[in-house]
């Protein structure tokens, strides 16, 4: 799942801002990913994260900055970043749902602003103009398998116009691994995949699209690997994102829900019995101006 795809057939998976959802975010999906986008984001300090903060501090000396979060729901993605960045901070955040704008308290000041992804180049250029929180920072966290590729190819424009860096966190990668194995997993794997593409979405080729849009407008780009690894300890989530995945796989092959009745309930036992455990692929790119 991303924080989104990584799931199901909701668009709980995303942080929010999806431009055609089928139905609201989940804010308790949300809260309940949040551990394991947490732990899965600590691998990005150094390659990622540090690079950044030299960057603005370079960018932008006098040490304010503004960050722009597409599909920020609750401000998931504002209460892991913001520590890390040494600066006086606005974030504003954006989501189409303005309920889940409303629960959002990030460690920053922020303003909730409900919009669409066209919107985005409107509001950088608006936050752009802001003489005390220069837009310097343009992210989202969950949200890029739920775009398509015209749609990612804007979103970079935009940031490459207004001279922003770009931190896009957790994006699936369809990579998903259970151990111990099953013949159905492979199965499963690829109706999942094909269910995330849905309606032109992107679902695990996002983050190419997104590297290769970003090297084309100059940004020099580098990424890190924010897989998730699930075992029982993790076992609320991980059993959500079972069951999802497993849904999402039969909508899109009502041929794989026979056997997949029996692949679940064998795959609950061995996570209750602590034998099952899973990596599910996510990758963070980060892009800085050229």
């Amino acid at each position: 799942m991303g924080e989104h795809s990584s799931g199901g057939v909701k668009d709980t998976s995303v942080g929010g801002l999806p431009v055609r959802p089928e139905r609201p975010a989940d804010a308790g999906w949300l809260a309940l990913r949040m551990a394991a986008d947490d732990e899965a984001r600590s691998a990005t300090l150094e390659p990622l994260i540090n690079p950044l903060v030299e960057w603005l501090q370079a960018a932008h000396p006098a040490g304010t900055v503004n960050v722009v979060d597409l599909g920020a729901g609750t401000g998931s993605n504002a209460h892991w970043l913001a520590p890390r960045l040494p600066f006086a901070q606005h974030w504003t955040l954006v989501d189409h749902d303005a309920h889940l704008l409303s629960r959002a308290d990030p460690p920053a000041s922020f303003t909730g602003r409900t919009g669409k992804l066209e919107d985005i180049g409107r509001i950088l250029a608006e936050a752009a103009a802001d003489r005390h929180y220069p837009t310097a920072l343009l992210t989202c966290s969950a949200l890029l398998d739920v775009l398509n590729a015209a749609e990612i190819e804007a979103a970079c424009a935009a940031a490459a116009k207004s001279s922003c860096a770009v931190l896009f966190s957790l994006s699936v990668t369809g990579n998903v691994s259970l151990s111990p194995k099953d013949p159905m997993d492979a199965a499963l794997a690829a109706a999942f995949d094909e269910h995330q593409r849905r309606d032109g979405r992107l679902g695990p080729d996002a983050p190419a699209t997104a590297e290769a849009a970003l090297r084309r407008q100059g940004m020099k780009v580098r990424t890190a690997a924010t897989n998730w690894e699930l075992d029982a300890t993790s076992a609320p989530l991980f059993r959500t994102w079972l069951e999802e995945w497993v849904e999402a796989a039969v909508e899109q092959d009502a041929g794989l829900a026979d056997r997949s009745r029996q692949w679940v309930r064998q795959r609950l036992e061995q996570l209750e019995s602590g034998e099952l455990s899973a990596t599910v692929g996510h990758l963070d790119i980060l892009a800085l101006p050229g």
